[in-house]
C-alpha cells in the first residue's frame, strides 16, 4: 500500500497532468476564431529536391522530377520536350530527399521532414504511386538510396544513423539498427561488392562498411582524418568502385578497408539531397540534363548536347502552397514575408489585400532567418548558404552578386542558421547572429558594412554558447543578446542555462551577463521598450523583463501556453503593447504591468509579426493570417 505522504504526491501528479493535458488541449484549439481573417495562400513556387533518369510504361527514356511542397509532386516528363504527367504525393508531405530507378524497372523516393521516413514506389506501367509505410519506428528522415548486389536498396537515417533496407521484390523495408553509436546522421551511402559504405557526421566524420551478408560493420576513417566537425564521404564513381575523399587524400574502398590511392574516376552523378545544381544526369545519346536552383520555381531545366550546343525545355506543373516562414514591417506600409524551401520573398498591402510575389533573393534552398530593414533596404541572412542578401523595394527586380544587382548577394555571414540581424548601435554596420553549421558549437558574432562586405568575425564571444537573438538599447554603445546552449544541428553539446549578455560594441567587450530562467536552454527574441529589455524564451516558455541600466532581472513569469517563438515578439505602436507567440496563443503582454493576457489561437500558427491597422499579422501553414487586436 501506498504511504499517505505518496499518495498525496500521486493525486498532486495526477493533477498536474490533467492540468497540463487540458492546456496543451486547449493550445491545440482554435481560441476566440472571430478575431482571425484568413488572408489565404500567399505563394505556389515548388522546389525540385531530386530528379533521375528511368524509363516510361513504352520503355521510353523518361526524366523524373521530385518536388517538395505541401504536398510534393512527382513529375515523369519527356527529357527532349518537357511533357508528361503529374502525381502529387498526396499523404506524402515533407521532402523527397533519396530517388532510384531499380533494376524492376520502378521509381522509388525516400522522405522526410513531414510524416518521418515514409518510402513510395512509383510504377510507369500502370502510373500508380504506391505507399511502402515508414521504413522504422524511431526515425524522421530516409535519406539517398542506393541498389546494392543483392536486389535491395539501402538507404541511411536521422535522427539514430541507422541502415533501412527495400526489397524490391517483395517491398519487404527492415530497420538493420543503428550504424554508426554516436552520430546521427547516415547522410549518403555507396556500395560495392557486398559492402553498404554508409556517411556518417556531422560532429565527428566516419565511413562505416557494412557487409550485407554477415551484418558486420566496421569503422574504416582514420582517427587522424576524424578530429573536426564533417562528414564520411565515400561515393560510388564511374569505373565501379567506392572512394573516400577527405581533403587532399584519396582512398579506394576495399572491403572493410580504405586503401590510399593517388587519383580517382568522376564520381556517380547521384546523392546530392535537394543540391540537382551539382546533379548532371546523362541521357543514352550523351546528353546531360542540367537544372539550378530556379528550376522548379521557374519551370525550366537545360540540355547540353554532345554538340556543344545547349537547348532550355520548358515544363509545367500544378503548384502547390509554400509554408509561410516569416513576416515583418516594411518602411512602405507592406508587410514583407518570406517562405520555406523554395524560398520566395513576397509583400502583402494590407490597404489593398493584394500579395505580390517578388522572387527568391537567396538562390539556395533554406530559409531566411534574420531580416531587418536598414536605409529603407531589407537586409536577410538565410540558413542554406549563410548568405546575407540586400533588396531594395525601389528598384527593378535582378538577382545576382554584382554592385548593381537587386537583391544582391553580399557573401557568406559565416553562420549556419543566423536567426539574429539588426542594425548596430553605430548606425552603420549590421550585427549578424545565431547558431553554428551541422556538428559545430560556438557560435560567432558577424559584423557587416553593407558598403564593404565581406563580414568580420568575432568568436569566443560568449564560450560554447550561441547567439540567438540580439537587441540594441538605445542611446547607448550596448547590444543586448540572447544566447542558447545549442549548437549546429547534431552537435555534441551539454545543455545549460540561456543568457542574457551586454556587449559593448565600442569596446568589442562583455560588460555583463546573467542567466535569467534555470533550465531554459534559448532566448528566443528580444526586444527593447521603455528602456527594457523583454525576453521570450524556447522549451517551457517563459517572460524575462531585463534592466541594463541596473543590469538586474525585474520579472519573471510563465508564458503560460507553451514555448516562445523565433519571429515571435513585438510592439506594437498603436496600443503600447508587445504581442508574443507562445505555442499557438497570441498573448498581449503590458511594459508596464509585465501583466500577461491570451488574445487568441489557432491550431496551425507558429511564426509571425508584423502589425497593420487593427491587426497582428501571423503565419499560419501556408496561409496568411490577420488577428484583430484592437479598433
Amino acid at each position: 500500500m501506498l504511504t499517505e505522504t505518496a499518495q498525496i504526491v500521486m493525486s498532486a501528479l495526477l493533477l498536474l497532468l490533467v492540468v497540463l493535458a487540458g492546456r496543451a488541449g486547449a493550445d491545440q484549439e482554435s481560441y476566440r476564431p472571430e478575431l482571425f481573417t484568413d488572408l489565404g495562400e500567399q505563394c505556389h513556387r515548388n522546389a525540385v529536391y531530386n530528379h533521375a533518369i528511368g524509363f516510361d510504361a513504352r520503355g521510353n527514356e523518361c526524366y523524373y522530377v521530385a518536388f517538395t511542397g505541401n504536398p510534393g509532386l512527382l513529375l515523369a516528363l519527356d527529357p527532349y520536350n518537357g511533357e508528361g504527367t503529374q502525381v502529387d504525393f498526396t499523404d506524402c508531405p515533407g521532402h523527397p530527399w533519396g530517388i532510384w530507378w531499380a533494376s524492376n524497372k520502378k521509381l522509388y523516393l525516400s522522405f522526410g521532414g513531414g510524416e518521418g521516413d515514409v518510402i513510395l514506389c512509383y510504377n510507369p506501367a500502370d502510373g500508380t504511386l504506391e505507399n511502402l509505410g515508414h521504413a522504422t519506428d524511431s526515425e524522421q528522415v530516409v535519406w539517398t538510396l542506393w541498389e546494392a548486389p543483392d536486389g535491395k536498396l539501402y538507404g541511411g537515417t536521422y535522427p539514430n544513423a541507422k541502415l533501412v533496407s527495400i526489397d524490391l521484390r517483395t517491398h519487404a523495408i527492415t530497420d538493420l539498427g543503428r550504424i554508426s553509436p554516436d552520430q546521427m546522421y547516415i547522410r549518403t551511402v555507396a556500395s560495392e561488392g557486398d559492402y553498404i559504405y554508409c556517411n556518417a557526421g556531422p560532429s565527428k566524420p566516419a565511413v562505416w562498411a557494412y557487409n550485407i551478408r554477415t551484418g558486420e560493420k566496421t569503422q574504416m576513417l582514420p582517427e587522424r582524418l576524424r578530429e573536426q566537425p564533417g562528414w564520411g564521404n565515400a561515393r560510388n564513381h564511374l569505373n565501379g568502385h567506392v572512394y573516400a575523399i577527405v581533403g587532399k587524400e584519396i582512398f579506394r574502398a576495399n572491403g572493410a578497408t580504405l586503401e590510399p590511392v593517388e587519383n580517382c574516376s568522376v564520381p556517380v552523378p547521384a546523392g546530392y539531397q535537394g543540391y540537382v545544381d551539382q546533379m548532371r544526369l546523362k541521357l543514352g545519346d550523351g546528353t546531360t540534363i542540367r537544372q539550378d536552383v530556379q528550376s522548379g520555381p521557374d519551370r525550366r531545366y537545360f540540355l547540353d548536347r554532345p554538340d556543344g550546343t545547349t537547348q532550355a525545355v520548358r515544363f509545367d506543373y500544378r503548384g502547390t502552397a509554400n509554408q509561410l516562414w516569416s513576416v515583418v514591417n516594411g518602411p512602405d506600409g507592406r508587410i514583407y514575408g518570406s517562405t520555406h524551401s523554395p524560398i520566395t520573398l513576397f509583400a502583402h498591402d494590407p490597404a489593398t489585400g493584394q500579395t505580390e510575389v517578388l522572387g527568391d533573393p537567396i538562390h539556395a534552398h533554406g530559409q531566411i532567418y534574420g531580416k531587418c530593414w536598414h536605409d529603407g533596404k531589407l537586409y536577410m541572412a538565410a540558413y542554406g548558404k549563410s548568405s546575407i542578401t540586400v533588396y531594395d523595394p525601389a528598384r527593378p527586380w535582378s538577382f545576382g552578386v554584382e554592385v548593381d544587382s537587386n537583391p544582391r548577394d553580399l557573401g557568406s555571414c559565416r553562420i549556419g542558421r543566423p536567426s539574429a540581424l539588426i542594425p548596430a548601435p553605430d548606425g552603420k554596420h549590421l550585427l549578424i547572429g545565431g547558431v553554428p553549421g551541422y556538428g559545430s558549437v560556438g557560435g560567432v558574432l558577424s559584423i557587416l558594412d553593407p558598403e564593404q562586405p565581406p563580414v568580420e568575425v568575432l568568436e569566443g564571444i560568449v564560450d560554447r554558447h550561441s547567439i540567438y537573438s540580439m537587441v540594441t538599447i538605445p542611446g547607448t554603445d550596448l547590444v543586448c543578446l540572447g544566447t542558447t546552449s545549442r549548437g549546429g544541428t547534431a552537435s555534441e553539446t551539454e545543455k545549460s542555462n540561456a543568457r542574457l549578455v551586454l556587449w559593448d560594441y565600442a569596446n568589442r567587450s562583455v560588460v555583463f551577463q546573467t542567466e535569467p530562467v534555470e533550465g531554459e536552454a534559448v532566448i528566443e527574441q528580444l526586444i527593447c521598450v521603455g528602456g527594457k529589455v523583454f525576453a521570450t524564451t524556447g522549451d517551457s516558455g517563459s517572460l524575462v523583463v531585463f534592466d541594463p541600466t541596473t543590469r538586474s532581472i525585474v520579472h519573471t513569469a510563465e508564458l503560460g501556453f507553451g514555448p516562445g517563438h523565433l519571429f515571435g515578439l513585438g510592439y506594437r505602436e498603436a496600443d503600447g503593447m508587445i504581442y508574443a507567440l507562445s505555442g499557438t496563443s497570441l498573448l498581449r503582454i503590458d511594459p508596464a504591468t509585465y501583466s500577461i493576457e491570451r488574445v487568441a489561437a489557432h491550431p496551425d500558427m507558429r511564426y509571425g509579426m508584423a502589425f497593420a491597422g487593427d491587426s497582428v499579422y501571423l503565419c499560419a501553414g501556408a496561409r496568411l493570417m490577420k488577428c484583430k487586436v484592437g479598433e
